[in-house]
């Protein structure tokens, strides 16, 4: 994992585009304005390292960007505390099964210092054998004790599955031959 303060020429603009656009259009569990705008901080500030620039109009496949000829999704998570490696990141089923990215990278967005961590990856056929699936009305105990309802399906993904990222450069080396 590896971290990095989030400009606040991302943050303001990543505002200024959740407020006029709706980017879930799924019709169910699109996200809240606020997961929308954690989403889209990842994905600007991931993209800047790639060197590309967010597209903000019309939909963009279910990817957010080619990379050595890999499709891959950028997903982040908000958290108001650093990462650990016993965390997990909660895939959607809904999200898994609608779209083909060949690649997740998984990051996560410390709201209270606006720092965020670049996770890891995995290739989207891994997320199975990798998580542990969770039916939408189960529970899951969290590291702390406490217990978290699932309210819709999906993929419990913990951190320490993912391919590991010490920074930069090895996001940029993502390609096939990993596998």
């Amino acid at each position: 994992m590896f971290s990095f303060p989030v400009k606040n020429e991302i943050m303001e603009e990543c505002w200024k585009v959740v407020n006029r656009k709706n980017f879930g259009n799924r019709g169910f569990f699109d996200g809240s304005k606020i997961s929308q705008f954690v989403g889209l901080i990842g994905e600007v500030a991931i993209l800047q390292i790639f060197g590309k620039q967010k597209d903000f109009d019309g939909f963009d496949g279910g990817y957010d960007l080619e990379h050595n000829g890999l499709k891959i999704d950028i997903k982040t998570m908000g958290r108001i505390r650093p990462v650990k490696s016993f965390y997990v990141y909660n895939l959607l089923e809904v999200q898994f099964n609608s779209f083909d990215p060949d690649v997740y990278i998984i990051s996560s967005l410390n709201k209270n210092n606006r720092t965020l961590t670049v996770c890891g990856w995995i290739f989207h056929d891994d997320v199975p054998e990798a998580s542990t699936f969770k039916p939408a009305g189960s529970e899951t105990i969290r590291s702390d004790g406490t217990v978290l309802k699932i309210t819709t399906a999906g993929y419990e993904l913990p951190m320490n599955k993912l391919n590991p990222v010490y920074g930069e450069l090895d996001l940029l080396n993502i390609s096939r031959k990993e596998r």
